[in-house]
């Protein structure tokens, strides 16, 4: 995946703690290289990681639930924002405009460590920047993919039923 201008990124994420082997204080959620990447540290706080630069969201991601999180950058602002459960949670105007060029990941990046602990669902990429209204819109609705090895059936009623019972509208898909 190659991005150079505008894009959102969306997730559903099921945060259990730190990540996992190597440099264990974060976990990678989204991931191009070692300096393309969006992490959660231990203690909840989302990171940004582009071109050497380093920018932390203002609220913290809650552990052990299902939280929404949006990463949006405006090339036309040159502006970066975190969203957590549809509410605006820090912007950033970066040096280096973020760019992703190279193999996209999720859950790590291409260099060791920070492997993503819990579940990751309803992962979507959208090749514009989302407007500042729209992360709360889009929040209230999830789709839970079912089949394979990576999505087993239990598991996936499993978060279908957690995420229904938190009042949001579930859409199953068989893969």
């Amino acid at each position: 995946m190659t991005v150079t201008s505008s894009f959102t990124l969306e997730a559903w994420v099921y945060y259990t703690g730190p990540g996992a082997i190597g440099e264990t204080s974060y976990g990678t959620l989204f991931g191009a290289a070692g300096d393309r990447r969006i992490l959660i540290h231990s203690n909840g706080a989302l990171l940004s990681e582009v071109g050497g630069e380093s920018w932390f969201a203002s609220a913290l991601v809650p552990t052990n639930t299902w939280a929404h999180v949006v990463y949006r950058y405006d090339a036309g602002a040159n502006q970066q924002a975190f969203f957590i459960n549809g509410a605006p949670a820090g912007t950033d105007t970066p040096t280096t405009p973020p760019t992703w060029n190279a193999a996209f990941r999720l859950g790590e990046s291409a260099t060791a460590g920070r492997l993503w602990q819990g579940s990751v669902q309803g992962t979507n990429f959208f090749s514009y920047c989302l407007g500042p209204t729209r992360p709360a819109v889009v929040m209230r609705r999830a789709v839970v993919l079912v089949g394979g090895p990576a999505a087993p059936y239990s598991r996936s009623v499993r978060s279908a039923r957690a995420l229904a019972a938190e009042g949001f509208a579930v859409e199953i898909a068989a893969i």
